[in-house]
Parts: structure tokens; sequence; C-alpha cells
């Protein structure tokens, strides 16, 4: 598993921007500019952290299904 800030942040990005569009819709300012921050992360990932990232997110989401 990545142990980078990068990695981190990406996560962070990508779960405030899972909140805000839940929260105040996907069309809220505050949902869109997380987004944009999120994706902004992500372009700075080379493909093979990027996958990671996204095989970790699966990870979470299946603990998160099963808990909730």
């Amino acid at each position: 598993m990545m142990e980078n800030k990068l990695f981190e942040k990406t996560f962070d990005a990508w779960n405030l921007a899972s909140v805000a569009a839940r929260v105040w819709g996907p069309e809220s300012n505050i949902a869109q500019k997380a987004q944009k921050d999120f994706y902004r992360l992500l372009m700075a990932m080379d493909d093979q952290t990027k996958l990671d990232f996204f095989e970790y997110l699966e990870k979470v989401k299946v603990r998160l299904d099963f808990w909730g």
C-alpha cells in the first residue's frame, strides 16, 4: 500500500468530495470545488499509484458497506 502524503491527501479529498456532494448536493459550489481538488490530486499521481488508490478505495467501500 502507498505510504506517501499524496496518497493520503487524495483519500482525504475523495472523502470530502463525497460528503460534500451528499450533504449539499453535487451541483453545489462546495461539492464542485471539492471534486475539482480531488481530481487535481488524482491527476498528479502516476498510473500505478492511481491503481493502488482505487484498489484501496474499493476495500474501504466494502468495509463501510459491511458496517453500514
